[in-house]
């Protein structure tokens, strides 16, 4: 009887596109918003906004050069995600369970500001942090955390493949283009 109801929930993983690892996926990273709507904006940086938009700023920020311009945009969607598991994940394991094509939910500057600005709410709050994916000027893969308290936004720029493991204690957000 159990070989039965393994090989059907097999069987239904298949018919529904679900692998082992999106079903997986579900469990541990959830969407809080869907088709967020990131309006309009003209060639911005969050380095031009950093005294005003933040209490904190990591100097990691200008040593890995992300302070360049990014691009006006007529306006973008993106998707807030939620990790809520168990499992201790590096930042590149968190993106690679959303997409494994990273370049797929990278967001510029310009955008990761507009997003703070108009969607605070959906941040991560009481000091937990809220992942986005961006680039340098070379696209070489960061990843800018806020972090936001009742003493302001703090703002923290990490490569991709930094060391670290985290631990969903935190419930962290992650905010991807769509």
């Amino acid at each position: 009887m159990k070989n039965v109801i393994r090989l059907f929930v097999s069987a239904l993983l298949v018919i529904t596109g679900l692998t082992a690892s999106n079903a997986q996926f579900q469990r541990e990273v959830k969407k809080v918003e869907k088709h967020v709507i990131i309006t309009a904006f003209e060639n911005d940086n969050l380095s031009n906004h950093l005294p005003s938009f933040c209490a904190y700023f990591d100097k990691d920020y200008y040593r890995y050069n992300l302070d360049k311009t990014s691009f006006g945009s007529i306006g973008t969607e993106a998707t807030v995600y939620e990790v809520r598991d168990n499992q201790k994940m590096t930042l590149r394991e968190m993106f690679i369970k959303i997409d494994v094509n990273l370049n797929n939910l990278v967001m510029t500057q310009a955008q990761i500001y507009k997003f703070r600005k108009e969607h605070f709410d959906l941040l991560a709050n009481n000091g937990y942090p809220t992942f986005f994916l961006t680039q340098d000027s070379e696209n070489n893969l960061f990843v800018i955390s806020l972090k936001t308290s009742t003493s302001g936004t703090s703002l923290f720029a990490y490569p991709i493949d930094f060391g670290f493991e985290y631990s969903d204690d935190f419930h962290y957000r992650i905010v991807c283009s769509n």
